[in-house]
Protein backbone atom coordinates (compact mmCIF):
# COMPACT_ATOMS: atom_id res chain seq x y z
CA UNK A 1 0.00 0.00 0.00
CA UNK A 2 1.11 3.38 -0.75
CA UNK A 3 -0.26 6.82 0.84
CA UNK A 4 -1.73 7.44 3.72
CA UNK A 5 -3.89 4.65 5.47
CA UNK A 6 -6.56 4.94 7.94
CA UNK A 7 -8.91 3.16 9.92
CA UNK A 8 -12.36 4.53 11.91
CA UNK A 9 -15.60 5.51 11.55
CA UNK A 10 -18.56 3.74 12.89
CA UNK A 11 -20.32 3.68 9.20
CA UNK A 12 -19.09 5.10 6.11
CA UNK A 13 -19.93 8.77 5.91
CA UNK A 14 -19.59 11.42 3.16
CA UNK A 15 -16.91 14.57 3.89
CA UNK A 16 -17.28 17.92 2.99
CA UNK A 17 -15.31 17.37 -0.37
CA UNK A 18 -17.74 14.42 -1.48
CA UNK A 19 -15.48 11.76 -0.87
CA UNK A 20 -15.99 8.54 0.78
CA UNK A 21 -13.99 8.02 4.17
CA UNK A 22 -12.94 4.70 2.92
CA UNK A 23 -12.20 3.53 -1.19
CA UNK A 24 -11.14 0.15 -2.33
CA UNK A 25 -9.77 0.61 -5.88
CA UNK A 26 -7.41 -2.00 -7.74
CA UNK A 27 -7.14 -3.74 -4.39
CA UNK A 28 -5.54 -0.85 -2.10
CA UNK A 29 -7.20 1.21 0.11
CA UNK A 30 -6.85 4.96 0.29
CA UNK A 31 -8.15 7.05 3.36
CA UNK A 32 -10.11 10.44 1.83
CA UNK A 33 -8.29 13.94 3.20
CA UNK A 34 -11.30 14.48 5.51
CA UNK A 35 -9.36 11.18 8.09
CA UNK A 36 -6.15 13.44 8.66
CA UNK A 37 -8.78 16.57 10.34
CA UNK A 38 -11.60 14.19 12.59
CA UNK A 39 -12.61 17.07 13.72
CA UNK A 40 -14.83 18.05 10.02
CA UNK A 41 -16.74 14.17 10.67
CA UNK A 42 -16.82 15.03 14.15
CA UNK A 43 -19.00 12.09 16.19
CA UNK A 44 -18.65 9.61 13.24
CA UNK A 45 -15.35 8.31 14.40
CA UNK A 46 -15.15 5.61 17.25
CA UNK A 47 -11.20 5.09 16.44
CA UNK A 48 -8.46 6.40 14.08
CA UNK A 49 -5.18 4.99 13.80
CA UNK A 50 -3.23 7.53 11.27
CA UNK A 51 -0.21 5.69 9.42
CA UNK A 52 1.71 6.90 6.51
CA UNK A 53 2.62 4.13 4.72
CA UNK A 54 5.63 4.22 2.93
CA UNK A 55 6.69 0.66 2.55
CA UNK A 56 4.44 -2.35 1.52
CA UNK A 57 5.73 -5.27 2.94
CA UNK A 58 4.42 -8.88 3.00
CA UNK A 59 5.50 -11.91 5.01
CA UNK A 60 6.03 -15.85 4.17
CA UNK A 61 2.02 -16.68 4.83
CA UNK A 62 0.82 -13.95 3.15
CA UNK A 63 -0.34 -11.16 5.23
CA UNK A 64 0.29 -7.93 4.29
CA UNK A 65 2.38 -6.00 6.36
CA UNK A 66 3.20 -2.03 6.93
CA UNK A 67 6.51 -0.31 8.15
CA UNK A 68 4.18 2.91 8.90
CA UNK A 69 4.41 5.63 12.15
CA UNK A 70 2.12 5.57 15.05
CA UNK A 71 2.11 8.53 16.33
CA UNK A 72 5.72 7.95 18.12
CA UNK A 73 7.20 4.61 17.34
CA UNK A 74 6.91 2.93 14.43
CA UNK A 75 4.72 -0.32 14.27
CA UNK A 76 3.68 -3.20 12.33
CA UNK A 77 0.21 -3.57 10.83
CA UNK A 78 -0.96 -7.13 9.76
CA UNK A 79 -3.90 -6.94 7.74
CA UNK A 80 -6.51 -9.37 7.45
CA UNK A 81 -9.89 -9.54 5.91
CA UNK A 82 -11.98 -8.18 8.74
CA UNK A 83 -9.59 -6.84 11.23
CA UNK A 84 -6.69 -5.22 11.56
CA UNK A 85 -4.04 -5.17 14.82
CA UNK A 86 -0.67 -3.19 15.29
CA UNK A 87 1.63 -4.92 17.96
CA UNK A 88 5.16 -2.89 18.63
CA UNK A 89 8.30 -4.02 17.00
CA UNK A 90 11.67 -2.60 16.54
CA UNK A 91 12.54 1.04 15.70
CA UNK A 92 13.71 1.25 12.14
CA UNK A 93 17.12 1.49 13.72
CA UNK A 94 16.75 -2.24 14.40
CA UNK A 95 14.65 -3.45 11.46
CA UNK A 96 16.07 -6.35 9.68
CA UNK A 97 18.96 -5.55 8.12
CA UNK A 98 19.05 -2.30 8.28
CA UNK A 99 22.96 -1.99 9.08
CA UNK A 100 24.61 -4.70 7.60
CA UNK A 101 25.63 -2.61 4.81
CA UNK A 102 27.78 -0.50 7.10
CA UNK A 103 30.01 -3.57 9.44
CA UNK A 104 33.32 -2.66 8.96
CA UNK A 105 34.66 -6.27 8.99
CA UNK A 106 35.52 -7.05 5.99
CA UNK A 107 32.43 -9.27 5.56
CA UNK A 108 31.30 -7.38 2.21
CA UNK A 109 29.03 -8.39 -1.12
CA UNK A 110 30.84 -7.46 -4.58
CA UNK A 111 29.81 -4.48 -5.82
CA UNK A 112 28.60 -6.40 -9.14
CA UNK A 113 26.20 -8.47 -7.28
CA UNK A 114 24.46 -5.34 -5.22
CA UNK A 115 24.09 -4.31 -8.75
CA UNK A 116 22.54 -7.59 -10.37
CA UNK A 117 20.21 -7.47 -7.08
CA UNK A 118 19.25 -3.94 -7.74
CA UNK A 119 18.40 -3.96 -11.47
CA UNK A 120 16.47 -7.72 -10.84
CA UNK A 121 14.14 -5.85 -8.06
CA UNK A 122 13.79 -2.63 -9.82
CA UNK A 123 12.64 -3.57 -12.69
CA UNK A 124 10.09 -6.55 -11.13
CA UNK A 125 9.02 -3.57 -8.93
CA UNK A 126 8.84 -1.21 -12.03
CA UNK A 127 6.53 -3.80 -13.65
CA UNK A 128 4.45 -4.33 -10.68
CA UNK A 129 3.50 -0.50 -10.58
CA UNK A 130 2.49 -0.21 -14.06
CA UNK A 131 -0.39 -3.07 -13.92
CA UNK A 132 -3.19 -0.41 -14.66
CA UNK A 133 -6.30 -0.69 -16.86
CA UNK A 134 -5.49 3.26 -17.10
CA UNK A 135 -3.15 5.35 -18.56
CA UNK A 136 -0.06 5.87 -16.64
CA UNK A 137 2.16 9.33 -16.32
CA UNK A 138 5.94 9.28 -15.57
CA UNK A 139 7.09 12.04 -14.02
CA UNK A 140 10.57 13.14 -15.50
CA UNK A 141 12.88 15.11 -14.50
CA UNK A 142 17.05 14.98 -15.63
CA UNK A 143 18.06 13.22 -13.08
CA UNK A 144 18.91 9.38 -13.05
CA UNK A 145 15.91 8.47 -10.57
CA UNK A 146 13.01 9.10 -13.12
CA UNK A 147 14.68 8.26 -16.24
CA UNK A 148 15.67 4.50 -14.70
CA UNK A 149 11.81 4.27 -14.09
CA UNK A 150 11.09 5.52 -17.45
CA UNK A 151 13.83 3.98 -19.43
CA UNK A 152 13.07 0.76 -17.50
CA UNK A 153 9.13 0.71 -18.65
CA UNK A 154 10.09 1.93 -22.34
CA UNK A 155 12.93 -0.67 -22.66
CA UNK A 156 12.40 -3.67 -20.97
CA UNK A 157 8.47 -3.81 -20.41
CA UNK A 158 7.55 -2.49 -23.30
CA UNK A 159 5.70 0.37 -22.25
CA UNK A 160 4.11 3.41 -24.02
CA UNK A 161 5.79 6.27 -21.89
CA UNK A 162 4.20 9.37 -21.49
CA UNK A 163 6.95 12.02 -18.83
CA UNK A 164 5.35 15.27 -17.73
CA UNK A 165 7.90 17.81 -16.37
CA UNK A 166 7.77 21.41 -15.08
CA UNK A 167 9.94 23.49 -17.16
CA UNK A 168 11.99 25.54 -15.07
CA UNK A 169 13.73 28.95 -16.16
CA UNK A 170 16.00 29.18 -12.77
CA UNK A 171 19.45 28.22 -14.09
CA UNK A 172 19.88 26.54 -10.73
CA UNK A 173 16.99 24.13 -11.54
CA UNK A 174 16.73 23.68 -15.14
CA UNK A 175 17.97 20.72 -17.12
CA UNK A 176 16.27 21.17 -20.32
CA UNK A 177 19.37 19.51 -22.20
CA UNK A 178 19.16 16.08 -20.34
CA UNK A 179 15.58 16.20 -20.41
CA UNK A 180 15.41 16.79 -24.33
CA UNK A 181 18.46 13.74 -24.29
CA UNK A 182 15.90 11.33 -22.55
CA UNK A 183 13.03 12.03 -24.39
CA UNK A 184 15.09 11.57 -27.65
CA UNK A 185 17.46 8.71 -26.38
CA UNK A 186 14.35 6.82 -24.96
CA UNK A 187 11.67 7.97 -27.41
CA UNK A 188 8.86 8.69 -25.55
CA UNK A 189 6.02 10.40 -25.36
CA UNK A 190 6.71 14.26 -23.47
CA UNK A 191 4.40 17.21 -22.26
CA UNK A 192 6.92 20.21 -20.74
CA UNK A 193 4.85 22.42 -18.54
CA UNK A 194 5.58 25.76 -18.16
CA UNK A 195 3.96 27.86 -14.73
CA UNK A 196 2.74 31.73 -14.83
CA UNK A 197 2.97 34.11 -12.35
CA UNK A 198 -0.57 35.34 -13.30
CA UNK A 199 -2.39 32.29 -11.24
CA UNK A 200 0.09 31.55 -8.66
CA UNK A 201 -2.10 32.94 -5.29
CA UNK A 202 -5.24 31.48 -6.22
CA UNK A 203 -3.85 28.32 -6.96
CA UNK A 204 -2.00 27.92 -3.56
CA UNK A 205 -4.79 28.75 -2.14
CA UNK A 206 -7.37 26.35 -3.58
CA UNK A 207 -4.11 23.80 -2.80
CA UNK A 208 -3.90 25.26 0.81
CA UNK A 209 -7.63 24.86 1.12
CA UNK A 210 -7.40 21.55 0.10
CA UNK A 211 -4.65 20.09 2.00
CA UNK A 212 -6.26 22.31 5.08
CA UNK A 213 -2.57 22.97 5.76
CA UNK A 214 0.23 25.01 4.86
CA UNK A 215 1.61 23.28 1.81
CA UNK A 216 4.95 21.95 2.93
CA UNK A 217 7.76 22.77 0.05
CA UNK A 218 7.28 24.65 -3.26
CA UNK A 219 8.20 21.31 -5.25
CA UNK A 220 4.45 20.00 -3.66
CA UNK A 221 3.24 23.38 -5.30
CA UNK A 222 4.54 22.61 -8.71
CA UNK A 223 3.45 18.99 -8.25
CA UNK A 224 0.04 19.95 -7.72
CA UNK A 225 0.00 21.79 -11.00
CA UNK A 226 1.88 18.94 -12.85
CA UNK A 227 -0.93 16.58 -11.55
CA UNK A 228 -3.62 19.25 -13.12
CA UNK A 229 -2.15 18.45 -16.47
CA UNK A 230 -1.64 15.21 -16.40
CA UNK A 231 -5.61 14.07 -15.09
CA UNK A 232 -6.39 16.96 -17.77
CA UNK A 233 -4.79 14.92 -20.38
CA UNK A 234 -6.75 11.77 -19.59
CA UNK A 235 -3.98 9.89 -17.06
CA UNK A 236 -5.26 8.14 -13.84
CA UNK A 237 -1.80 7.12 -12.18
CA UNK A 238 1.58 9.04 -11.72
CA UNK A 239 4.85 7.10 -11.53
CA UNK A 240 7.39 8.83 -9.13
CA UNK A 241 10.97 8.68 -7.92
CA UNK A 242 10.23 8.91 -4.37
CA UNK A 243 12.56 6.97 -2.03
CA UNK A 244 15.65 6.49 -4.35
CA UNK A 245 18.23 9.38 -2.53
CA UNK A 246 17.18 7.33 0.77
CA UNK A 247 17.63 3.78 -0.66
CA UNK A 248 20.83 4.53 -2.52
CA UNK A 249 21.88 7.51 -1.23
CA UNK A 250 21.79 11.14 -3.73
CA UNK A 251 21.48 14.29 -1.58
CA UNK A 252 24.92 16.32 -1.48
CA UNK A 253 25.39 15.72 2.06
CA UNK A 254 25.59 11.86 1.68
CA UNK A 255 29.08 12.58 -0.13
CA UNK A 256 29.92 14.37 2.93
CA UNK A 257 29.02 11.59 5.19
CA UNK A 258 30.70 9.20 2.95
CA UNK A 259 33.88 10.66 3.39
CA UNK A 260 33.29 10.84 7.20
CA UNK A 261 32.66 6.87 7.07
CA UNK A 262 35.73 6.21 4.76
CA UNK A 263 37.64 7.97 6.83
CA UNK A 264 36.90 5.67 9.84
CA UNK A 265 36.59 2.22 7.47
CA UNK A 266 38.86 3.07 4.60
CA UNK A 267 41.29 5.94 4.75
CA UNK A 268 43.10 4.88 1.25
CA UNK A 269 39.37 4.74 0.29
CA UNK A 270 38.73 8.42 1.56
CA UNK A 271 41.47 10.26 -0.30
CA UNK A 272 40.21 8.55 -3.61
CA UNK A 273 36.81 9.11 -2.87
CA UNK A 274 37.78 13.06 -1.96
CA UNK A 275 39.45 13.66 -5.13
CA UNK A 276 36.36 11.79 -6.66
CA UNK A 277 34.61 14.72 -5.03
CA UNK A 278 36.21 17.84 -5.69
CA UNK A 279 35.93 16.51 -9.85
CA UNK A 280 32.65 15.40 -9.51
CA UNK A 281 29.69 16.71 -7.36
CA UNK A 282 31.84 18.84 -5.03
CA UNK A 283 31.66 21.43 -8.24
CA UNK A 284 28.22 21.95 -7.98
CA UNK A 285 27.72 22.39 -3.92
CA UNK A 286 25.67 26.02 -2.85
CA UNK A 287 25.62 25.00 0.67
CA UNK A 288 28.37 26.57 2.35
CA UNK A 289 28.52 23.94 5.30
CA UNK A 290 28.67 21.09 2.39
CA UNK A 291 31.56 22.54 0.54
CA UNK A 292 34.11 21.54 3.11
CA UNK A 293 34.72 17.85 2.68
CA UNK A 294 35.51 17.33 6.02
CA UNK A 295 32.80 18.46 7.34
CA UNK A 296 30.94 15.37 9.46
CA UNK A 297 34.66 14.70 10.09
CA UNK A 298 35.21 17.60 11.98
CA UNK A 299 31.64 18.04 13.52
CA UNK A 300 29.90 14.75 12.78
CA UNK A 301 27.01 15.67 14.81
CA UNK A 302 26.25 19.30 13.02
CA UNK A 303 23.01 19.73 10.92
CA UNK A 304 23.88 23.01 10.38
CA UNK A 305 23.76 22.21 6.69
CA UNK A 306 19.54 21.43 7.36
CA UNK A 307 18.66 24.60 9.19
CA UNK A 308 20.88 27.10 6.80
CA UNK A 309 20.02 30.77 8.01
CA UNK A 310 17.99 29.71 10.44
CA UNK A 311 19.13 31.99 13.38
CA UNK A 312 18.53 34.75 10.10
CA UNK A 313 15.16 33.70 10.26
CA UNK A 314 14.26 33.80 13.58
CA UNK A 315 15.17 37.49 13.44
CA UNK A 316 12.23 38.07 11.06
CA UNK A 317 9.62 36.89 13.63
CA UNK A 318 7.52 38.71 16.44
CA UNK A 319 9.12 36.48 18.97
CA UNK A 320 12.47 34.67 19.83
CA UNK A 321 12.24 30.86 18.07
CA UNK A 322 14.70 28.34 18.34
CA UNK A 323 14.41 24.30 16.78
CA UNK A 324 17.00 21.83 17.76
CA UNK A 325 17.24 19.34 15.37
CA UNK A 326 17.12 15.53 16.41
CA UNK A 327 17.87 12.24 15.06
CA UNK A 328 17.40 8.27 15.81
CA UNK A 329 20.43 6.23 15.84
CA UNK A 330 20.00 3.67 13.06
CA UNK A 331 23.77 3.06 12.31
CA UNK A 332 27.04 3.11 13.15
CA UNK A 333 27.63 4.11 9.96
CA UNK A 334 26.91 8.72 9.63
CA UNK A 335 25.21 7.95 5.83
CA UNK A 336 23.46 5.07 6.63
CA UNK A 337 22.17 6.89 9.84
CA UNK A 338 21.35 9.83 7.56
CA UNK A 339 19.65 7.82 5.16
CA UNK A 340 16.74 6.22 7.32
CA UNK A 341 16.44 9.11 9.10
CA UNK A 342 15.12 10.68 5.70
CA UNK A 343 13.22 7.76 4.82
CA UNK A 344 11.34 7.66 8.37
CA UNK A 345 10.55 10.69 9.19
CA UNK A 346 12.58 13.87 7.59
CA UNK A 347 11.96 13.37 3.52
CA UNK A 348 9.97 10.35 2.36
CA UNK A 349 6.93 11.26 5.12
CA UNK A 350 6.70 14.45 4.28
CA UNK A 351 7.09 13.82 0.01
CA UNK A 352 4.12 10.84 0.08
CA UNK A 353 2.10 13.19 2.50
CA UNK A 354 1.89 16.15 -0.03
CA UNK A 355 2.08 13.85 -3.30
CA UNK A 356 -1.16 12.18 -1.58
CA UNK A 357 -3.15 14.88 -0.74
CA UNK A 358 -1.92 16.17 -4.69
CA UNK A 359 -2.85 13.60 -6.22
CA UNK A 360 -5.97 12.93 -4.60
CA UNK A 361 -7.25 16.21 -5.76
CA UNK A 362 -6.91 15.49 -8.79
CA UNK A 363 -7.84 11.62 -9.33
CA UNK A 364 -4.90 10.41 -9.44
CA UNK A 365 -3.01 7.38 -7.84
CA UNK A 366 0.54 8.08 -7.30
CA UNK A 367 2.52 4.53 -7.20
CA UNK A 368 6.57 4.90 -5.98
CA UNK A 369 8.54 1.99 -6.93
CA UNK A 370 11.98 2.50 -5.16
CA UNK A 371 9.19 1.65 -2.39
CA UNK A 372 9.18 -1.99 -2.58
CA UNK A 373 9.65 -4.24 0.31
CA UNK A 374 12.13 -6.69 -1.70
CA UNK A 375 14.17 -3.46 -3.23
CA UNK A 376 13.89 -1.80 -0.09
CA UNK A 377 15.68 -4.58 1.89
CA UNK A 378 17.88 -5.05 -0.74
CA UNK A 379 18.96 -1.91 -0.70
CA UNK A 380 20.06 -2.25 3.08
CA UNK A 381 22.34 -5.03 2.75
CA UNK A 382 24.26 -2.99 -0.11
CA UNK A 383 27.65 -2.12 1.89
CA UNK A 384 28.24 2.13 2.68
CA UNK A 385 31.66 1.73 0.41
CA UNK A 386 29.32 0.71 -2.77
CA UNK A 387 27.15 3.82 -2.35
CA UNK A 388 29.48 6.73 -3.50
CA UNK A 389 31.89 5.75 -6.78
CA UNK A 390 33.71 7.94 -9.50
CA UNK A 391 32.31 11.08 -7.25
CA UNK A 392 28.80 10.12 -7.97
CA UNK A 393 26.10 8.60 -5.40
CA UNK A 394 23.74 6.46 -6.32
CA UNK A 395 26.73 4.48 -7.80
CA UNK A 396 24.81 0.80 -7.87
CA UNK A 397 21.63 2.29 -9.04
CA UNK A 398 23.44 4.29 -11.65
CA UNK A 399 24.90 0.73 -12.62
CA UNK A 400 21.74 -1.38 -12.35
CA UNK A 401 20.43 0.71 -15.06
CA UNK A 402 23.46 1.27 -17.36
CA UNK A 403 22.63 0.39 -20.82
CA UNK A 404 19.17 0.79 -20.43
CA UNK A 405 19.08 4.35 -19.09
CA UNK A 406 20.64 7.52 -21.33
CA UNK A 407 24.54 7.41 -20.27
CA UNK A 408 24.86 11.16 -20.44
CA UNK A 409 22.00 11.23 -17.29
CA UNK A 410 23.69 8.32 -15.52
CA UNK A 411 27.38 9.72 -15.88
CA UNK A 412 26.10 13.63 -14.78
CA UNK A 413 27.19 14.43 -11.00
CA UNK A 414 24.71 17.30 -10.69
CA UNK A 415 21.74 16.77 -8.66
CA UNK A 416 18.50 19.04 -8.95
CA UNK A 417 15.78 16.76 -8.37
CA UNK A 418 12.10 18.16 -8.09
CA UNK A 419 12.94 21.78 -7.46
CA UNK A 420 11.80 25.08 -7.91
CA UNK A 421 12.57 29.44 -7.02
CA UNK A 422 10.09 31.68 -5.88
CA UNK A 423 11.14 33.55 -9.18
CA UNK A 424 8.69 31.05 -11.19
CA UNK A 425 5.37 32.10 -9.13
CA UNK A 426 5.84 35.27 -8.04
CA UNK A 427 6.73 38.19 -9.54
CA UNK A 428 8.03 40.43 -6.49
CA UNK A 429 8.04 43.51 -8.48
CA UNK A 430 4.35 43.60 -9.33
CA UNK A 431 2.37 46.12 -7.33
CA UNK A 432 -0.37 43.40 -7.31
CA UNK A 433 1.78 41.12 -5.89
CA UNK A 434 3.11 43.52 -3.41
CA UNK A 435 -0.47 44.33 -2.37
CA UNK A 436 -1.13 40.68 -1.90
CA UNK A 437 2.12 40.09 0.13
CA UNK A 438 1.58 42.98 2.96
CA UNK A 439 -2.20 42.93 3.26
CA UNK A 440 -3.61 42.48 7.01
CA UNK A 441 -3.34 39.17 7.99
CA UNK A 442 -3.08 37.13 10.86
CA UNK A 443 0.23 35.77 9.71
CA UNK A 444 1.86 39.55 10.67
CA UNK A 445 1.32 38.40 14.58
CA UNK A 446 4.21 36.20 13.64
CA UNK A 447 5.96 37.42 11.04
CA UNK A 448 7.87 40.95 11.09
CA UNK A 449 5.94 43.03 8.09
CA UNK A 450 8.98 45.32 8.01
CA UNK A 451 11.70 42.81 8.13
CA UNK A 452 10.02 40.82 5.51
CA UNK A 453 9.51 43.79 3.07
CA UNK A 454 13.38 44.21 2.93
CA UNK A 455 13.59 40.65 2.22
CA UNK A 456 11.18 40.74 -0.75
CA UNK A 457 13.45 43.78 -2.06
CA UNK A 458 16.56 42.21 -2.28
CA UNK A 459 17.90 41.72 -5.53
CA UNK A 460 18.56 37.99 -5.89
CA UNK A 461 17.05 35.60 -3.26
CA UNK A 462 19.28 32.36 -2.51
CA UNK A 463 17.69 29.12 -1.81
CA UNK A 464 16.72 29.62 1.91
CA UNK A 465 15.32 32.87 1.39
CA UNK A 466 13.41 31.57 -1.77
CA UNK A 467 11.75 28.82 0.65
CA UNK A 468 11.55 31.43 3.46
CA UNK A 469 9.30 33.12 1.36
CA UNK A 470 7.31 30.56 0.03
CA UNK A 471 6.67 29.11 3.49
CA UNK A 472 5.10 32.78 4.68
CA UNK A 473 2.49 32.88 1.71
CA UNK A 474 2.29 29.13 2.32
CA UNK A 475 1.60 30.42 6.13
CA UNK A 476 -0.21 32.86 5.36
CA UNK A 477 -2.87 31.46 3.01
CA UNK A 478 -3.69 29.19 5.52
CA UNK A 479 -4.22 30.79 8.68
CA UNK A 480 -6.44 33.18 6.00
CA UNK A 481 -8.68 30.52 4.82
CA UNK A 482 -8.67 27.69 7.61
CA UNK A 483 -8.87 29.50 10.66
CA UNK A 484 -12.29 29.03 12.95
Amino acid sequence: LFGQFAVGGEKQHRGRHGHRLFRAHMGQFHAAPEMARGHADKGHAVAVLGVHVGLHLEDEAGDVLFLGRDLARFCRLRLRFGAIGADPVHQLAHAEGIDRGAEPDGRHRPFEEAVAGTRERLIRSVELRLRSDVPVAFNLSGGVDSNALSAIAKRELGHDVHGYTIMNSDVRYEEADMIRLAVRELGIDHRGVVLSTDDFFTMLREQTRYHFAPVLTMSSYAGWRLNETIARDGCRVTINGVGADELFSGYYDHHNAYLADMRLLDPMRHAEALLEWRDGAGRFVRNPFLQDPAYFIARPMSRDHIYLDAAGFSEMLCFPFEESFTEFLASESLLRNRMANELRDEAVPVLLHEEDLNSMYHSLENRAPFLDRQLFEWSTRIPVRHLVRGGLAKAVLREAVRGTAPDDIIRNPRKVGFNASIEMFVDRGSPGTRSLLFEDSPIFSVVDRERLLNLVDEEFLPNSRSKFLFNFLSAKMFLEECQP
